[in-house]
């Protein structure tokens, strides 16, 4: 009775994982549904009689101000660590020999 149910187990994965897998394939070759055309209109629209019945003011440049640049100076240099007391550093407690 139990290698009748774990047949029909693992049969059944097999349905769900093949329809998983069909599933993920139609999605992929399906192209996204985007909708149609966007327009874009100016939300103020003016009319070449409006254009030449009002004069544009010149605008006057302001005299960009200069930043202050900041002096580049070198980070103060790391002193190398101290050297380890006791030897040649070989802690390995095993017998290389």
């Amino acid at each position: 009775m139990t290698r009748r149910t774990t047949l029909v187990g693992a049969a059944a994965g097999a349905v769900l994982a093949a329809l998983a897998m069909t599933m993920v394939v139609r999605a992929g070759v399906a192209e996204p549904e985007l909708g149609g055309e966007i327009i874009v209109t100016p939300s103020v629209v003016v009319t070449p009689s409006e254009q030449r019945a009002t004069p544009t003011p010149a605008k006057e440049r302001a005299t960009p101000t200069p930043t202050p640049t900041r002096k580049k100076t070198k980070a103060d240099p790391v002193p190398p660590p101290s050297p380890t007391r006791g030897g040649g550093g070989d802690d390995d407690d095993d017998d290389d020999d």
